[in-house]
């Protein structure tokens, strides 16, 4: 692809990510900045290794750019990779580094949104990839009628649906989500209430 191509791509993925969250009735808005071409020479496969590369690509900031980065709660970092390990599209590691996703442009066209998804602590379905069990109970996945929720990756569910797991929202009369179970959208709404208290509070803190 070219870069002309990629970053059209890109700008299509962030228009996705938008109407699923409009869908879902989630006030976060996504805003591609800026689009970076970097000679990585590698793909990180291990947490290690993500770590690695964000400590990377921040000292490859001026010095205003990293600085607005680290003061902003809501600044994330996409890294586009040609492939990842396996069979995956896209992963994170919040764990280890709260504020990165990676990517590749051959994934379903949630791929972006189900990673920024889990940096806000959105999980899977119930039974799906463990290190996000431990998120609260009801940051879930669903499936209703012939569809899976953005987070959902088990394939027997269904079509994937732009929308987050909603016990408020049905299809065929079949709710997305259960309260208190699966409502990742409640989950996404939670972390942005959070981290606009405390992205106040740290300004405040700074004077």
């Amino acid at each position: 692809m070219s870069e002309e191509d990629i970053v059209s791509r890109i700008s299509e993925l962030v228009l996705t990510s938008n109407q699923v969250l409009q869908r879902s009735c989630i006030s976060i808005e996504r805003l591609l900045t800026s689009v970076t071409f970097v000679d990585n020479a590698f793909t990180p496969y291990s947490a290690k290794e993500f770590s690695l590369l964000y400590d990377r690509l921040i000292s490859n900031l001026s010095n205003q750019e990293k600085q607005e980065h680290l003061e902003s709660l809501t600044d994330f970092i996409v890294v586009v990779v040609k492939t990842l390990p396996s069979e995956y599209k896209g992963y994170t590691y919040p764990e280890v580094v709260a504020r990165m996703a990676a990517i590749t442009l051959n994934g379903n066209p949630y791929v972006l949104e189900h990673e920024l998804g889990h940096l806000a602590m959105a999980g899977h379905q119930r039974g799906g990839l463990e290190w996000f069990q431990a998120a609260q109970s009801q940051a879930h996945a669903y499936h209703c009628g012939p569809y899976r929720t953005v987070m959902n990756e088990n394939l027997k569910n269904g079509f994937v649906i732009g929308l987050y797991s909603n016990p408020d929202i049905s299809i065929g009369g079949q709710p997305c989500g259960v309260q208190n179970e699966a409502n990742n959208s409640e989950v996404l709404r939670q972390w942005a209430a959070f981290t606009q208290a405390k992205q106040k509070l740290l300004e405040k803190v700074r004077g």
